[in-house]
């Protein structure tokens, strides 16, 4: 078997693999404690906001769509905006700042 065959047929078997991944991570949020639109709009928020921040976060949405919408975005490195961690920083400025450092200059071990 030739490296490139070897090197084909690992990339074949990743697809799966990184399908069930993103599926159980969708399943995991969407089924998890925390309400996104309530997390947005706060204790203190009327229906009319909640329903309003629902639609913009395409929460109203069939699941299946809602799921597609969650691939592409991922797949696409559109991670949007943080509304727990901190309330409306874009997710890359964030994983900028929480991210280990990748600069190499180490202890010199």
């Amino acid at each position: 078997m030739s490296r490139w065959s070897y090197f084909a047929r690992r990339v074949l078997l990743m697809i799966p693999i990184v399908f069930f991944g993103t599926t159980i991570t969708f399943v995991i949020l969407r089924m998890g404690p925390i309400d996104p639109a309530a997390a947005v709009i706060g204790a203190s928020g009327d229906t009319e906001a909640y329903q309003s921040v629902r639609r913009s976060l395409g929460l109203d949405q069939p699941l299946w769509l809602q799921y597609v919408d969650y691939l592409g975005d991922l797949f696409t490195l559109q991670f949007g905006y943080s509304w727990v961690v901190n309330r409306g920083r874009p997710v890359w400025e964030l994983i900028g700042v929480y991210a280990p450092e990748l600069s190499g200059s180490g202890s010199g071990r």
